[in-house]
């Protein structure tokens, strides 16, 4: 019989370390790139008018030049999250949603819930609060859940 956790991550593909991910009742999803918000965006009733807001990359620093990862070191605010792992398939009898890890939360941190209803890339909206946080290269800040 196959664990409900092994069970989600045949969904995603570019997952970091399979067996560290699957969890007892979900599968965490690891950080990729980050990026802060440089511009004002604009949105307006129909769209004709809409522009995304400027992304700027932010690049992980090394606490030491022997480390093999690097971390970010992020100030209160919002950025957007690029996480490792990619939607390989989609199933239309199951829905996966993904939230902030509890580890994030307890670090006054959270990003938006989402339903995955598409192939590809995910990216979440990190929201800092007034501590800030120091976040590693891959570390698990997401789970993903399934709901049938």
């Amino acid at each position: 019989m196959m664990k409900i956790n092994e069970y989600i991550s045949d969904y995603f593909e570019n997952i970091v370390y399979d067996k560290t991910q699957n969890e007892d009742s979900f599968f965490s999803l690891t950080v990729n790139k980050i990026y802060s918000f440089e511009s004002k965006g604009e949105l307006d009733f129909g769209g004709s008018e809409f522009k995304k807001s400027k992304l700027k990359k932010i690049n992980p620093v090394k606490k030491n030049e022997d480390n093999k990862y690097g971390w970010w070191f992020l100030e209160e605010g919002t950025y957007k999250v690029r996480l490792n792992e990619k939607v390989k398939k989609i199933n239309e009898s199951i829905t996966l949603m993904v939230e902030p890890h509890e580890r994030l939360r307890n670090c006054g941190v959270t990003h938006n819930t989402e339903i995955i209803n598409n192939k590809g890339p995910l990216e979440v909206i990190l929201k800092v609060g007034k501590n800030g946080v120091n976040i590693k290269e891959n570390a698990r800040i997401s789970t993903v859940k399934v709901f049938k």
